[in-house]
């Protein structure tokens, strides 16, 4: 039977009686094992899309590993950078010690020059004042 129900509110649709049918426990439970085996089949791709991401994740966390590691790397390398330079810095300050130390015993060497050259002066002025007393003591020794 068709009944055709029509109210100014709702719009305007057609009910068809439906007919009851009974299922055997059976078909229901086979039909039952199939809609869960289409239910398994369709978390399938969910469970294998959740495993790729645990491995991109895993992934991840060694790239993590690796990147940490070269940051660390890179920054030993660059406090033995900043060593070398510090060392550097240090070997030329005891250049420039070595160049000043020189220079002050160039300074000494050169006062010791010069005291030795009036000290010869000296020396060589006492010999001649010598030589000369040992002449004029000549003609007293010939005499006695």
């Amino acid at each position: 039977m068709l009944t055709l129900h029509w109210q100014t509110t709702q719009p305007l649709f057609l009910s068809l009686p439906q007919p009851r049918r009974s299922v055997p426990p059976a078909v229901s439970e086979d039909l039952a094992f199939v809609s869960d085996v289409f239910a398994a089949f369709a978390e399938l791709p969910a469970a294998v899309a959740e495993e790729a991401a645990l491995l991109a994740l895993d992934d991840a966390f060694v790239s993590d590993d690796f990147a940490a590691s070269f940051e660390a790397a890179a920054s030993r390398a660059e406090v033995a950078a900043s060593d070398a330079f510090v060392v550097a810095a240090d070997a030329e300050v005891a250049a420039d010690c070595c160049d000043a130390a020189a220079f002050v015993s160039d300074v000494f060497a050169a006062a010791a020059l010069v005291a030795a050259a009036l000290f010869e002066d000296s020396a060589a002025a006492a010999l001649f004042d010598a030589s000369l007393a040992f002449v004029d003591a000549v003609p007293a020794l010939e005499e006695c």
